[in-house]
């Protein structure tokens, strides 16, 4: 049976975690081992216990623990590679969830961030100016009729751009454009580079099938840019245009090799362009500076527009 050790009342988890390490480790006899102490103290007498440690390339998220009763069979081969695998897989989803959970709580806060900021510039500052004005105002009473009239239509305004603001909140943030901003903030967030946004075009002529292929491809070539290129800045510009979607990321690095293979990531970005029957490419950048890549697919009714 397997067990997912967690902290707990007798349970070192941390402890256990760092005494494994980053392979799998197999017991021969549980009951007389130091390694399987934390096991033996929820389960009892146990015999040969494997551990294989759930590892990513930055830390060790758990260990998945199998074991037997005493004077049980050894594992076979086989039956450790199958457990390394598990693991491996269960390593990676812990992380995915967990990078859903940021990107959820990034998502949180960036709204946060924009209600205050409409506050202040759209409904705040309008009131407080309103208010002078009517302060300015109290020893003349012909004077502040005037103002109480005009601060009565300032007033009305006001409420106009708070309806507006609210509804603007629950919707435009809701669409493509939405999930762009929200990436390209996030990269901007957690990078070293100045990254410039542009759009141009409809979004709303793009298919599914097309959304779900861009954020991904413009995810993978901000994060080249920021694992590989050494770069200052990026330009991303993204042009919907009658027969095609193109998406250039232009950095100031220090430029690919035409010599090198091309890396997972952009292996990746070229099976989604041929997915949509496009292309990619690749060339130095402005002035032979850094790198441009043109990610670019057609849209047309054959693809779903």
């Amino acid at each position: 049976f397997g067990l997912d050790l967690l902290p707990g009342p007798g349970v070192r988890s941390g402890a256990l975690e760092h005494s494994v390490g980053p392979e799998v480790t197999v017991v021969a006899d549980g009951m007389h081992d130091p390694l399987a102490e934390s096991v033996r103290q929820v389960l009892g007498p146990i015999g040969p216990t494997l551990f294989a440690p759930l590892v990513t390339n930055t830390s060790i998220e758990g260990v998945l623990i199998a074991c037997r009763a005493p004077d049980a069979r050894r594992f076979r081969s086989e039956e450790v590679s199958v457990a390394a695998t598990l693991a491996s897989e269960a390593a990676i989803t812990l992380v995915l969830d967990r990078a859903r959970e940021d990107r959820r709580y990034l998502a949180v806060v960036e709204d946060r961030e924009r209600i205050a900021r409409d506050l202040h510039d759209l409904v705040i500052q309008r009131l407080f100016a309103t208010g002078m004005g009517l302060q300015a105002s109290l020893g003349s009473p012909e004077r502040l009729g005037v103002k109480a009239n005009e601060a009565i239509t300032e007033l009305d305004e006001t409420i106009a751009v708070i309806r507006r603001a609210i509804f603007a909140l629950t919707r435009a943030d809701q669409g493509l454009r939405g999930e762009l901003d929200r990436l390209i903030d996030r990269h901007r967030s957690v990078g070293r580079n100045d990254i410039h946004f542009e759009v141009s075009g409809d979004l709303d002529v793009l298919s599914p099938s097309h959304q779900a292929q861009l954020l991904p491809a413009l995810n993978e070539l901000l994060s080249n840019v920021e694992r590989h290129a050494n770069a200052d800045t990026a330009q991303v510009l993204l042009v919907v245009g009658s027969e095609r979607l193109t998406l250039t990321v232009t950095d100031d690095g220090e430029g690919m090799s035409p010599d090198s293979p091309p890396g997972f990531g952009l292996r990746n970005l070229e099976i989604r362009a041929a997915m949509l029957d496009g292309t990619i490419e690749h060339r130095p950048g402005d002035r032979g500076i850094g790198t441009s890549v043109i990610w670019s697919v057609p849209i047309t009714p054959a693809n779903g527009t």
